[in-house]
């Protein structure tokens, strides 16, 4: 069965910073993810769901929360 996209959000940033998050913890404000890692999230995040997400699309402070990383999934995510 395929897992929730959620799920999976959680899963990838778990993964990066290897502490479970609340989906509303901010991470990249809080300097809990630089933007090393955030590259390293996107990268992550595309292969596990099988998306694109448009670097040129998106800023570092979209990837600030697991909420935000959802939202932003929607808005900019290639299939």
């Amino acid at each position: 069965m395929l897992r929730d996209r959620r799920e999976v959000v959680r899963d990838v940033v778990t993964e990066i910073i290897r502490q479970k998050v609340r989906d509303d913890e901010l991470l990249v404000s809080s300097g809990i993810i630089d933007s090393l890692r955030v590259l390293k999230l996107i990268s992550r995040l595309e292969h596990q769901l099988q998306i694109h997400i448009p670097t040129d699309q998106v800023q570092p402070e979209d990837f600030d929360s697991v909420d935000l990383i959802l939202e932003t999934i929607e808005r900019v995510a290639i299939s």
